[in-house]
């Protein structure tokens, strides 16, 4: 995991799993009687590990192509969260002017905090009705019809996704129209495109809020 301009001592080295943010008050000008705190990041080995499967797949090493890109799905999700709350915990810790307003946000849904922490850290909100927003917003769609996946007997061309044509615009389908929706949904591209979309998500987050950019979500396979 790179080093940031505000993570001290971080390993250098990407896949790291024991990877920490230390937030190191007297490095700030703060005298505190607990001079550091340290917090363990998450988001980018949920991420690398995503793109591990992905690489497997491209690679012809893994075979199940319903399995891995759910997983995929679930981790690049999963990274987008850890990612975003551990941006607000250090600067919760690191900015007192922006306490109460980063504490509130921290207690909002997943989607508000991404749209508004960098304006709160000093830059500008995302636009809602643009990319990568719009594929934010369908990738935690799907993550959610898999998590609290909903069982049942349906035609070829039924799907339980709501927006289904902008994720057929987004990736192409398997056998579409002749299998399972997730047969159909889940499967190489869809995984590239969830990767693609955490990895979007990141780089624009870093220009809308003008903090620096140094850790490493590579492309996908």
């Amino acid at each position: 995991m790179e080093a940031t301009d505000y993570h001290a001592d971080t390993p250098r080295h990407r896949g790291d799993l024991n990877v920490a943010w230390h937030g190191t008050l007297k490095s700030f000008g703060q005298n505190h009687s607990m001079s550091t705190r340290v917090m363990t990041g998450l988001a980018l080995p949920f991420y690398e590990t995503a793109l591990e499967f992905t690489e497997g797949m491209a690679r012809g090493r893994l075979h199940n192509l319903i399995r891995y890109p759910a997983v995929v799905i679930v981790l690049v999700s999963t990274s987008l969260d850890a990612y975003i709350n551990e941006i607000l915990a250090f600067h919760h810790l690191i900015e007192p002017t922006k306490q109460l307003r980063i504490a509130e946000l921290r207690g909002k849904k997943l989607r508000e905090k991404w749209v508004h922490a960098p304006e709160i850290l000093g830059g500008s909100a995302f636009d809602t009705n643009a990319e990568p927003y719009l594929s934010f917003d369908l990738l935690l769609t799907l993550r959610n019809k898999l998590v609290h996946y909903s069982a049942g007997f349906r035609t070829t061309s039924e799907y339980p996704l709501a927006k289904i044509d902008q994720y057929k615009q987004r990736f192409t389908f398997t056998h579409e129209g002749k299998s399972d929706w997730t047969s159909q949904v889940l499967n190489l591209e869809c995984a590239r495109w969830g990767c693609k979309t955490a990895q979007r998500m990141v780089r624009t987050f870093h220009t809308l809020s003008g903090i620096r950019q140094l850790q490493v979500w590579a492309d996908p396979a």
